[in-house]
């Protein structure tokens, strides 16, 4: 048994030794090895990467809208126990006014433009089907958009309709681009009432998402598709539980 296990041991530290060797002589790769691996990780980085940048872009949109959308709620709660019911506050102000008084509380705002020059890009921004959005914040007829850059570099821009509700948009990055609406611009509705109209059925005063109350399908039909103008995705996104679906029109 003894001699047996002799043995066992003999063969065992002489197959070690082949295996070593065998790996110290074939430890260094040639050059044609070297670069067909290399080619291989760039072929496999240029498949992959596009997809990684893209999900990476989706990711932070849909976080820093629905911060932005969270903090526009807190501003708007915050200001009724000081200034009532949303019905009852002061309709008459302009966008600049009403937007400092009530729905800023709750921004770390970097700059205030108020309707003068900044806070918004210059390309005033894209619609989902290609075209400049003439109406832009930036180049609202008469000065009427108020704005604001956030100390994380968003723009928000604030634009009374009329004295029942106010369209808020909000590009989430910035002056980098896009600036397509749907993509990496949105717009939200504070109402003071219910009215339904196009592109709303909303049924009490409130902050809410360009779109709300439509069907899933009515929110794409009307903006949220690659042919529209994107002005309805953020309730999509909402609507999905601030998720971007395979269905959703990016770009």
């Amino acid at each position: 048994m003894v001699e047996k296990d002799k043995s066992i041991f003999y063969y065992s530290d002489k197959l070690h030794h082949i295996i070593k060797g065998f790996f110290i002589k074939n430890k260094a790769f040639t050059l044609a090895e070297v670069l067909i691996t290399l080619g291989i990780i760039g072929v496999v980085a240029a498949l992959t990467m596009p997809a990684l940048i893209s999900n990476y872009r989706k990711k932070q949109t849909v976080v820093q809208l629905k911060k932005i959308y969270s903090a526009m709620s807190q501003s708007v709660q915050m200001s009724q126990p000081e200034y009532g019911d949303i019905v009852d506050w002061d309709w008459d102000l302009n966008s600049d006014k009403f937007a400092q008084k009530y729905l800023s509380t709750k921004f770390l705002v970097l700059k205030n433009c108020g309707n003068g020059e900044g806070c918004w890009n210059k390309e005033r921004g894209y619609l989902l089907n290609g075209s400049v959005y003439s109406d832009a914040p930036s180049y609202t007829s008469g000065g009427l958009a108020s704005k604001i850059s956030l100390s994380d570099g968003a723009f928000v821009a604030f634009i009374k309709q009329d004295n029942n509700h106010i369209h808020i948009h909000v590009d989430v990055n910035g002056y980098k681009r896009p600036n397509i609406y749907g993509i990496d611009i949105f717009v939200m509705t504070f109402a003071r009432k219910s009215f339904s109209d196009y592109a709303h059925n909303i049924s009490k005063e409130g902050l809410y998402m360009f779109g709300h109350g439509l069907t899933r399908n009515d929110v794409k039909n009307v903006g949220c598709a690659q042919n529209g103008t994107g002005f309805t995705c953020g309730e999509l996104l909402l609507m999905d539980g601030w998720d971007i679906m395979r269905d959703y029109p990016w770009k």
